[in-house]
Order: structure tokens, then C-alpha cells, then sequence
């Protein structure tokens, strides 16, 4: 099973940062306890972090696909019908909202987004059937590539990640205590 290269998602990584999109990520994450890395490597496999070619006007797969998430037209119209593709804040919000869905259901984040290519149905049918949940994804390998890339964003962002909720914690904090004298 062949992966992306590193120095792909180095680049994906360096368009994120520079676009403004690792912010959102690093939102969505803080607050849904979805961890980034999971967010950041199905972006990654979904529109390789916004810097597909296959993306125009941020919709792909024939016009189903929106956004930098990919949310499916067909199975999310209640998204789709409200928001734009190129709204990225409610694309991820809501894709880290429907990952976490799959997490609670399947305990485990590389079933969780097999679940979100194929469908929490399909890979439920998988697992009884005794099959791998990537039997039923776009390429056989859908969660096993998302965690693949998960480790790369990871050892990327981790430092970054935590000095920020540190200074968000400390700015609470330090608001707090002015507001209280």
C-alpha cells in the first residue's frame, strides 16, 4: 500500500499555514476534541489541504464535493443547501463534528474516517462481515492513509498547537483576574 510523500504535505501544510486555514483546524480541534492531526489528514486526503488542481472554486468529485473537507452534496444537503464552498470555518466545523460522530460510534479513529468516505452503514457492514472498514473506501485504504498522514501533522504541528492553547489559556486567565479587581 503506497502513501503520499512527506514532501507533499509539507507543501500542503505550508499553503494551510500561509491561507489561514491551520487556524481553523486548530479551532475546530480545541473545540470538538477532534485532534488536529486527524483533521489536517483528511483535508490532506480530501483536497490535499486546498492545493488540488481537481478542486475548482473548492468543488470537486463532478460538482458533489465541497469545500476543504469534500462534504458530499448527495448525503449532506442540510449543509450544502446553507453554506458556500469556500466558507471554510462551517466546512470544517462541521466535517470535525460529523468525524467525531464516527469516533463515538466506532471508538477508533481509523474506522471513524473510513466512516466518513464510505459511510458509517457501509463500514458497519464491513466490520460484520469480518472485512477491514478500508474495504469499502475510495481506494481500499482510506483510514489507513489518514492515519498515515495524521503521524506526519502530528510531529508538525504539535509544538505550535500547544503554545497556542497556552496563550489562549494565559490571556483567559489574565482577563479573568482584570475584570475580578
Amino acid at each position: 500500500m503506497s502513501f503520499i510523500n512527506t514532501s507533499q504535505l509539507t507543501r500542503e501544510l505550508a499553503f494551510a499555514k500561509q491561507a489561514g486555514f491551520l487556524e481553523i483546524f486548530e479551532e475546530a480541534s480545541t473545540l470538538t476534541g477532534v485532534p488536529l492531526e486527524i483533521l489536517l489528514a483528511v483535508s490532506s486526503r480530501e483536497s490535499a489541504l486546498g492545493t488540488s488542481p481537481l478542486l475548482v472554486n473548492w468543488i470537486g468529485d463532478n460538482g458533489f464535493a465541497w469545500g476543504l473537507m469534500q462534504i458530499d452534496r448527495r448525503w449532506h444537503p442540510q449543509f450544502t443547501n446553507n453554506h458556500s464552498p469556500d466558507d471554510h470555518n462551517a466546512n470544517i466545523f462541521y466535517s470535525a463534528g460529523y468525524l467525531l460522530g464516527h469516533y463515538k460510534r466506532f471508538n477508533d479513529w481509523r474506522t471513524a474516517a473510513a466512516a466518513y468516505n464510505a459511510g458509517a452503514g457501509a463500514v458497519s457492514s464491513a466490520i460484520r462481515s469480518g472485512r477491514d472498514p478500508d474495504s469499502v473506501t475510495t481506494g481500499g485504504n482510506y483510514g489507513a492513509d489518514v492515519i498515515y498522514r495524521s503521524k506526519f501533522f502530528k510531529s508538525k504541528t504539535n509544538t505550535r498547537f500547544l503554545l497556542t492553547n497556552i496563550l489562549t489559556l494565559s490571556t483567559v486567565f489574565l482577563a479573568y483576574h482584570m475584570l475580578k479587581n
